[in-house]
């Protein structure tokens, strides 16, 4: 039972690029040389397929002897995407991603209220 990474992504909705905004690697048991292709390849994996997943959906993709399992936000297209080894178990998986995608949407609204803050106070600066 190995976890490789938790990645949360999230499509932009004016330019509909998909960016990285957290991730967590795992990566102990990949050769060191390999390390970064696996990186690129779980990036290319999260840019190529939250575009085409619909809102509220679970995934589960298995390739050779490993998994990808992917939750999709119900409000906006935010995904959370863990990839780990056969042995782990679906539920598990689950509820981890959800977790994750809790923690990242709680974070988000504090660093938007922040900014919306700080845009306010620099409006009202310039109108002294």
């Amino acid at each position: 039972m190995k976890i490789l990474a938790i990645i949360i992504g999230v499509q932009n909705p004016a330019d509909k690029n998909v960016y990285v905004q957290t991730r967590y690697y795992d990566l102990s048991s990949v050769g060191y040389f390999y390390k970064n292709t696996v990186k690129e390849t779980f990036k290319f994996v999260i840019r190529e397929s939250l575009p085409t997943l619909d809102k509220g959906t679970r995934h589960s993709v298995q390739h050779e002897d490993y998994y990808c399992h992917i939750l999709v936000s119900l409000n906006d297209q935010v995904g959370a995407y863990l990839f780990c080894d056969q042995d782990y178990p679906r539920r598990l998986a689950y509820a981890a991603l959800q977790e994750a995608l809790d923690i990242f949407k709680r974070m988000w609204e504090i660093i938007e209220k922040n900014f919306l803050r700080m845009k306010i106070f620099q409006f009202l600066q310039l109108m002294k």
